[in-house]
């Protein structure tokens, strides 16, 4: 008799998903036995007991013994992804001019990746962050999220500007940063020469300058600008003498240099009044120039008209000169060649000169002119009848400058006399020497040029 063997009892799986998508996630094993003799008894570890076996992540072990008692048995491992997280981020602070970056790298979980920032980027990464704080949340297909809260020191560098006008020296102090540096420094003046790398530079002389600090850590710079001046409180010139302070009493550093408008290199100039300006420079070749002014030499008569009344009976009087403006003390001198002030002179018509020179030899020079007051010094009534009493029309010589002219007219507006100088006194004759009729007449005055003439009435009576 011939037995025939049964095949080996294999036993395999089938239909189920390795690894799978979601972590937590189940799948269906299925244990295929061929060989040996059906039927066919299953035994899991996990207990059950068909050919189908529903399962997560894990090792598992199913053993079948066939209708022989025949059994083998074998095993399937089920893995998942790891479990979904942030791993790491890469973070780059705010700078000067960006705000803060920031990246975050994934690990686990099932692909794609979803990312949601609080400034709306949707990606691994989110640029430029210009507020104090983000977030990001972050899921992968599964559903599964993790987020990361980001708090940002927002850059900055604060400087403070310092600058002493007494000896023109300037620094920059770095009062607060978010860094270490190091920093590096550049002055610079208003036309963009460097004229200084580092944190004090001087003395400065008058003008606008540019101080800026540079971060070397992010290349972050602030820019401060100093307007540089001098304390020149009561100027750089005596206007009283035209003449520069001394050093000691200037802004900056000896030896000094001089130019006046008139091309004067001297610390004194002799100016005459007008608009004038000096520059000075000290060692460094700081310049500063003053503009100013010398007032017009002026003038004060006293008396300001000299008239000659009638019954006056002093003829000495005093002229005295006051002058201001110019450079004091002044000389005077008067057309008769006396110095002193006031001078005393005879009152008669005619013209006194003065003439005023200041410290600086600058003169200016007037006249007082002495002439009558009104006709009321003139007679105005004489009777030329040959009896030696009031016989012409007398004028005083004290009256009537040597240039005077005397005209007389009658009353139809006919020249009747003239004279020049008035030497001949009228004995009420016409220019032919015949007596004229008795009458009023009218006299026309001329004292001087420029003077108003004097007019009036003069009655002959015979």
């Amino acid at each position: 008799m011939i037995l025939d063997e049964p095949d080996s009892l294999i036993l395999t799986f089938t239909n189920y998903t390795n690894p799978l998508i979601c972590r937590g996630e189940l799948t269906s094993i299925d244990a295929i036995a061929v060989g040996g003799t059906p039927p066919y008894f299953y035994s899991w570890t996990n207990s059950d007991t068909t050919f189908q076996s529903i399962v997560g992540a894990g090792t598992y072990y199913c053993n079948i013994v066939d209708f022989n008692g025949c059994s083998t048995s074998s095993s399937v491992e089920i893995s998942e992804p790891t479990p979904f997280s942030i791993d790491s981020y890469i973070l780059d602070e705010p700078t000067c001019d960006s705000g803060a970056n920031v990246s975050v790298s994934l690990v686990g979980g099932a692909l794609p990746y979803n990312y949601s920032w609080s400034n709306g980027e949707t990606s691994n990464s989110a640029n430029n962050i210009q507020t104090n704080s983000a977030w990001v949340v972050v899921s992968d297909y599964c559903e599964s999220t993790d987020s990361i809260f980001f708090n940002f020191e927002q850059y900055e560098l604060e400087t403070s500007l310092y600058y002493d006008n007494i000896t023109h020296y300037a620094n920059i102090e770095i009062d607060f940063s978010t860094t270490l540096g190091p920093f590096t420094y550049s002055w610079n003046d208003i036309s963009s020469n460097l004229i200084s790398s580092n944190d004090q530079v001087g003395p400065l002389c008058e003008g606008t300058y540019f101080i800026t600090v540079t971060d070397m850590s992010n290349g972050c710079s602030i820019t401060d600008t100093l307007i540089a001046d001098f304390f020149i409180p009561n100027g750089i010139i005596d206007l009283s003498t035209t003449t520069v302070f001394s050093d000691f009493d200037l802004w900056g550093y000896a030896p000094y240099t001089y130019f006046w408008d008139d091309g004067s290199n001297s610390q004194h100039a002799d100016l005459c009044p007008g608009n004038h300006w000096v520059e000075v420079t000290d060692v460094n070749g700081c310049t500063v120039r003053e503009d100013f002014v010398i007032e017009e030499i002026k003038l004060t008569l006293s008396p300001f008209d000299l008239l000659i009344e009638c019954d006056i009976s002093n003829t000495d009087l005093e002229l005295e000169v006051t002058a201001e403006g110019g450079i004091p003390p002044y000389e005077i001198l008067w057309s008769d060649g006396t110095s002193s002030n006031p001078i005393s002179v005879g009152l008669s018509p005619g013209i006194q000169g003065v003439t005023i020179t200041d410290n600086n030899n600058c003169s200016v020079d007037t006249l007082f002119r002495i002439s009558a007051l009104t006709n009321e010094c003139i007679p105005n009534v004489f009777s030329p009848n040959n009896d030696q009493v009031n016989d012409t029309w007398v004028l005083e010589d004290s009256y009537l400058f040597s240039n005077s002219i005397v005209k007389i007219y009658n009353r139809y507006g006919k020249l009747v006399f003239e004279s020049s100088g008035y030497n001949k006194p009228w004995d009420g004759t016409n220019e032919d020497g015949i007596d004229l009729s008795a009458g009023c007449y009218f006299y026309f005055i001329e004292i001087e040029k420029d003077t108003d003439p004097i007019k009036g009435t003069v009655t002959i009576v015979r």
